[in-house]
């Protein structure tokens, strides 16, 4: 549960025995974590209403929250409040951290296509250089985003 398609290089007693299936960026511990949650929970009883703790598929792709939703897992099991548990290297062990906005980065996708039009380096003047001067200028745009649009204590990463 929780493994990557991709192939472990190191030889770690811990490593995976299936081949191009790998559990890496910390996913090692989210399936001890929410068990542990379930143990603790289950042996201290001390709240009100029920508690359903989710394993959630592939998380890193950004989409397997409401792939489950559109399975109908909210209308299976009515809740009033979900709360997301992901690692965080650096943490102090045993310790945890709530906020009721995003704490960590997602995962999005975009696709940007760049026309340009090659000409040999004798004749730069006929070229449409979209790789080395148009990209290096989007990109250096779009670190602009961050820095000139979003408040910097909030958090982001582009």
């Amino acid at each position: 549960m929780g493994a990557l398609p991709m192939q472990k290089l190191n030889t770690f007693a811990h490593a995976s025995q299936h081949q191009r299936k790998m559990r890496t960026c910390g996913h090692d511990g989210h399936t001890p974590m929410l068990l542990g949650a379930t143990h603790h929970l289950s042996r201290h009883r001390n709240f009100d209403g029920t508690v359903y703790l989710i394993f959630q598929p592939a998380e890193e792709s950004g989409r397997s929250a409401q792939r489950m939703v559109d399975d109908g897992l909210l209308d299976k099991y009515l809740m009033e409040t979900v709360f997301d548990m992901h690692n965080l290297p650096g943490a102090v062990i045993g310790s945890f951290g709530v906020q009721p906005k995003s704490m960590m980065a997602s995962s999005n996708e975009f696709e940007a296509i760049v026309k340009g039009k090659g000409s040999h380096a004798s004749q730069l003047h006929k070229n449409i250089d979209s790789v080395m001067v148009m990209m290096v200028q989007i990109i250096h745009s779009w670190q602009a985003i961050i820095s000139r649009n979003i408040n910097r204590n909030n958090p982001t990463v582009l």
